[in-house]
């Protein structure tokens, strides 16, 4: 290793434009799959690089993995001189060496590059001291490398698949054309290398793509490279990474009700998490922190590892305490829908998470509220009511109420009407609110069917109609930190229940990722950060019944199934460095650590690779 990092050392002091494009990059991998050319890159030494189609590749064009265009690296055509190296240690010079080189600038450890390669050559067939040899330097460390498919040959870098006929020739306007592989190439691979040095922070890492002639200068070899991109994990492209927050092996006391004896259950569920995902709150009848030996259900919180009970409710009905609880973005403020005690309705709650204190927000009787949204400042809480105490127009429904830091904000509507999940923004202005209705909220919805809102609290108060193309099939609805953009439920084109994502500033919602008729989405999530392009969705299985939680990237347009469960109780996103984390609760035990065998319901965390 010693001597591989002194070789490099030497080639990077020949090459100050390796060194001089050692800046922080704009992109995690510039220009990954070379459909811009080289912007972004580096070639260096005999700089024989072109970004290519497959029409150049005449004889045996490669399929190439991602877009229209591959890097090749090569060393001829025949000679072009230059310095000789011993890049494999083996004694043997290496000539006609060209590299290329990027820098990676990414926040997150532990890291990894993924990438797609082939190596056609004309020495296959030579003498065992023609090992033509290539590989990948990362932060100074030769992490990837090969040589000619020659079994006994010179370098003691691993063979390279064995090319196959026919002939390849270079057909370019660059430096490589009129290469000749004389052995073609064999189908392009794929590879995965850990990146030695990374930190969860900042990182600005250089790597160095080479390819060289070993023990003559004549006969060309290449380097095919496409699709360069860094990862967490070398699982599968797709492969979620799971990892069980909760571990709740124990089971209750057997209890006797109407003369039966029941085992419980512990259920941890309905989690919340703030924007990095470096605090999650969610609700337990588990004895999580040793003070809760009657297991009555209260709100938990989870950072660093470390658990700590919330609430101290006593409502001597253990089961069914908390309907749903939300927290901030910052990770300081909860909101939460609780039966505190003995015969008590729904009431929100807000706790700090700062000192303990817990402020009750409603004080109502014989009447529920329920699902609270929480902003940033925990100025701001929406939540729906049955109360008469918000029903202003009388009658029974539910309407959406925004508390507004000690006031209440009330909305209109017909007696019956009813409204469903409102979400308030999480900036700390907590202007807007956006939910679901069968209302006449501002005139827009005469003919009551479900439609989205969004509420600006500011001034009068007004409305506006979300969902377009609409009506919305569900009552399903989440807001971004701005309030800028809404996801929903709705039909979409093809007749599937799907997700959509309205920017307010234009006129029609795009469509999220594609549902069909065997999955339709039951619920959606749009992550506060990133600019609303990580949205998770919960979709049904029709075929098994199973809950899938799906990651749905807008920029690429690419679904990632994190999760196939029967039982689901509720999921969050958040986003830790440069990815989505999805927690979800769900009776499986997928990690074998739940000890005996039981249903309890964990909370998971899942990130996307």
């Amino acid at each position: 290793m010693i001597q591989q990092q002194t070789m490099l050392r030497r080639v990077l002091v020949l090459l100050p434009s390796v060194l001089a494009a050692t800046g922080a990059l704009a992109q995690l991998v510039p220009n990954g799959s070379f459909e811009n050319g080289l912007t972004g890159w580096t070639p260096g030494v005999q700089a024989r690089v072109e970004s290519l189609p497959a029409a150049a590749f005449t004889g045996n064009p490669p399929v190439i993995p991602d877009g229209s265009f591959v890097a090749l690296l090569s060393t001829g055509p025949g000679n072009v001189g230059g310095t000789a190296f011993n890049i494999d240690n083996n004694g043997i010079n290496e000539d006609d060496v060209t590299t290329l080189s990027t820098n990676l600038a990414f926040d997150f450890a532990p890291a990894v590059l993924r990438f797609e390669w082939a190596f056609p050559t004309s020495e296959q067939n030579e003498a065992f001291n023609f090992d033509d040899v290539f590989g990948l330097f990362l932060n100074g460390q030769l992490v990837f490398s090969g040589s000619t498919n020659k079994p006994g040959g010179a370098s003691p870098f691993p063979d390279a698949p064995a090319s196959v006929l026919p002939q390849v020739v270079i057909n370019s306007t660059g430096p490589t054309d009129n290469s000749v592989f004389q052995n073609g190439m064999a189908p392009i691979s794929s590879a995965c290398v850990d990146i030695p040095g990374a930190v969860n922070g900042a990182n600005n890492i250089p790597a160095i793509f080479f390819v060289a002639d070993q023990a003559d200068n004549q006969f060309d070899s290449g380097l095919i490279i496409d699709n360069v991109r860094l990862d967490r994990s070398c699982a599968p492209d797709g492969t979620p990474s799971l990892v069980q927050r909760t571990i709740t092996a124990q089971e209750m006391p057997v209890e006797v009700k109407n003369g039966v004896l029941v085992q419980r259950l512990i259920a941890n569920r309905r989690p919340a998490s703030s924007s990095t995902g470096n605090v999650v709150v969610f609700a337990s009848n588990g004895n999580l922190t040793g003070d809760n030996p009657l297991f009555s259900e209260q709100v938990y919180a989870q950072s660093g590892g470390v658990f700590t009970r919330l609430t101290a409710f006593t409502n001597s009905n253990p089961d069914n305490i908390i309907e749903d609880i939300d927290i901030a973005r910052g990770g300081r403020w909860v909101a939460v829908a609780a039966r505190a005690t003995d015969g008590d309705n729904q009431e929100i709650y807000r706790i700090d998470r700062n000192n303990g204190a817990i402020l009750q927000i409603t004080n109502t009787t014989g009447c529920d509220n329920t699902a609270p949204s929480i902003n940033d400042n925990g100025l701001r809480i929406a939540f729906l009511s049955t109360c008469a105490d918000f029903l202003i127009n009388g009658g029974t429904n539910t309407k959406m109420v925004l508390w507004n830091n000690g006031a209440f904000i009330n909305n209109q509507g017909a007696a019956g009407c009813m409204d469903y999940a409102p979400e308030v923004n999480g900036a700390n202005s907590g202007n807007f609110v956006a939910f679901a209705s069968k209302c006449n909220h501002g005139g827009l919805n005469p003919a009551g069917d479900m439609r989205v809102f969004r509420f600006l609290r500011t001034g009068a108060g007004s409305f506006a109609l979300v969902d377009n193309p609409g009506p919305a099939s569900s009552d399903v609805v989440d807001i971004n930190t701005d309030g800028n953009l809404i996801a929903y439920v709705a039909m979409d084109s093809f007749g599937n229940v799907s997700a959509f994502r309205r920017a307010m500033n234009q006129g029609t919602a795009l469509l999220v990722g594609q549902s069909d008729l065997l999955s339709p989405v039951l619920q959606v999530r749009i992550l506060d950060e990133n600019n609303g392009n990580d949205l998770v969705q919960e979709r049904l299985n029709l075929v098994t019944f199973a809950s899938q939680i799906v990651h749905v990237d807008m920029v690429s347009q690419i679904s990632t199934l994190l999760a196939d469960t029967p039982d689901l109780d509720g999921f969050t996103i958040a986003r830790g460095g440069t990815g989505p984390i999805v927690y979800f609760s769900a009776a499986i035990d997928p990690l074998g650590q739940n000890g005996i065998p039981n249903d309890n319901f964990e909370i998971f965390e899942g990130r996307v690779n």
